[in-house]
């Protein structure tokens, strides 16, 4: 399966979801085709808004997990187990089912912990830690609570380059806590690295539009969101398909809307939010970043 699940990886980052389906579609049924099957799905749908990709993975990845529901499962199968619960926290979540989230995020580290010497089963125990010690942050000045992030961020920094398979996956959540870190340079080398392979992928650029607004590269970072919000746009029109919703393309018209308010140009804001705020995109709002939407609402006020 090894230069299968290659090719179907290189696909995903190809944004070539249908070549990437196929080539799983051409191995035997097996755990890992299920997990990267659920994955695919998961890729289109923020990529493309696909909102039925997004229950698609679902369904697969809950699939999974029963089917995995063992008295004895093997090591390979529990890593798989842990894997899936993880990503299937981050289903939930953009779902809005966040006790839910939290529920299989936690049965998703514990299972991590019984596999921990595997580096895909570390990235996944370094990410829930560091997001724990950020709740026990504030109650760092008790006797026995500790809240270091530091740790943590070291041990995904050093874990995800040792997987085969889900290191760009992987990546992304090493990209945010860089981003959280303030640390832009050092998450601009790995996504200039990723972009040099596959310079033509949504995904990755809009995380390098982030970073360069942080970093007040305004020019840049508007050419980038530009570019974007013009490859987007056909799914206004539904040019990809009934079930998208355009959150690529109003996501890039927000970050637009940030990047002309941080350079105090007026005509270029009230322009930005004045689709932002158009009656047809109402429904599509609650489906985007809830840091992204409180950003641009206050640029509203």
């Amino acid at each position: 399966m090894d230069s299968t699940l290659l090719t179907v990886l290189d696909r995903m980052f190809k944004m070539d979801y249908a070549g990437a389906d196929a080539g799983l579609l051409s191995l035997p049924p097996s755990n890992a085709r299920a997990y990267f099957q659920g994955l695919v799905a998961v890729n289109r749908y923020n990529d493309l808004g696909d909102t039925a990709a997004l229950y698609r993975s679902r369904k697969i990845w809950e699939a999974l997990i029963e089917s995995l529901d063992q008295k004895n499962p093997s090591p390979h199968e529990v890593l798989y187990s842990a894997l899936t619960n993880f990503q299937l926290s981050y289903v939930y979540g953009v779902l809005g089912e966040k006790l839910h989230a939290a529920r299989v995020g936690r049965q998703a580290a514990i299972l991590a912990g019984q596999v921990s010497d595997q580096v895909e089963a570390q990235a996944a125990l370094a990410l829930y830690q560091y997001y724990k010690a950020g709740m026990f942050h504030a109650l760092a000045w008790m006797p026995f609570v500790t809240a270091d992030q530091k740790g943590p961020l070291r041990d995904l920094a050093a874990a995800i380059p040792q997987s085969r398979y889900l290191k760009e996956v992987l990546q992304t959540s090493l990209l945010w806590l860089y981003y959280d870190a303030a640390r832009y340079d050092d998450g601009l080398v790995l996504i200039n690295a990723f972009l040099s392979r596959y310079p033509a992928n949504r995904l990755y650029r809009q995380v390098k539009a982030d970073f360069l607004f942080r970093k007040k590269v305004y020019a840049d970072a508007e050419s980038l969101q530009l570019t974007l919000a013009t490859e987007y746009a056909p799914l206004r029109q539904g040019q990809i398909g009934d079930k998208c919703l355009p959150i690529g393309y109003l996501s890039a018209v927000g970050n637009l809307a940030k990047i002309a308010a941080a350079q105090g140009d007026q005509n270029r804001l009230s322009k930005q939010l004045a689709i932002w705020e158009a009656p047809v995109f109402k429904p599509v709002q609650p489906w985007l970043a809830p840091s992204l939407r409180r950003e641009v609402s206050a640029l509203s006020k």
